[in-house]
């Protein structure tokens, strides 16, 4: 049971061995939401010779924005994963995965007419369409990664100005501050402090 009124009272208890109880739960569920996201993508076929990934399968609607969000970042490119609706098996649910330089909105304005609905921001965002429609889907999706490649980014360059150079900032001290603390860490804050 995942359903909201099992998570509501737990953000309003005072009971720290309810607090604990339910944060053991959420926790236990996270893992076994991994284990099957982790599980179903390593049975996958990925036919990755187009500028897409699009897949359909047995998935628990629920999964579809993990399952997408991992084969893009496994691919590198624009993803959606649909399964069929719950309530009509003629429909096809899906979530969409991409990077900048692809946008969503702008996609599903472009393929309305194969819309039964859509709906997201950006780089995430959900579809539904006919089942009829699945193909012409594909294409329409790989005709338009095509034309909307995603753009490069390099998060693993250190931007400084001549500025910050002049304040005596040691580029010793950011390497080893940078090392000390692994790949999560905020260089602003050490930067704010160093100068």
């Amino acid at each position: 049971d995942t359903t909201i009124n099992r998570l509501v009272p737990y953000f309003v208890e005072e009971d720290i061995a309810k607090i604990m109880q339910t944060s053991m739960w959420m926790n236990q569920i996270n893992i076994q939401r991994k284990d099957v996201t982790k599980e179903t993508i390593n049975n996958l076929l990925l036919d990755e010779t187009q500028a897409s990934i699009v897949v359909f399968g047995d998935f628990k609607i629920g999964l579809n924005g993990l399952i997408a969000n991992q084969i893009l970042e496994r691919t590198y490119k624009p993803t959606v994963v649909f399964t069929k609706s719950p309530s009509n098996q003629e429909i096809y649910v899906g979530s969409m995965r991409t990077k900048e330089g692809f946008d969503i909105p702008s996609f599903q304005n472009e393929i309305s007419n194969l819309l039964v609905s859509g709906g997201g921001h950006a780089q995430a965002g959900g579809v539904s369409i006919k089942s009829s429609d699945f193909e012409s889907f594909k294409k329409a999706l790989n005709d338009f990664s095509i034309r909307h490649p995603f753009i490069e980014r390099n998060d693993n360059v250190i931007e400084l100005s001549y500025i910050d150079l002049d304040k005596d900032l040691s580029i010793n001290k950011i390497a080893n501050d940078m090392t000390s603390v692994g790949n999560e860490y905020d260089l602003c804050s050490k930067l704010i402090n160093c100068l």
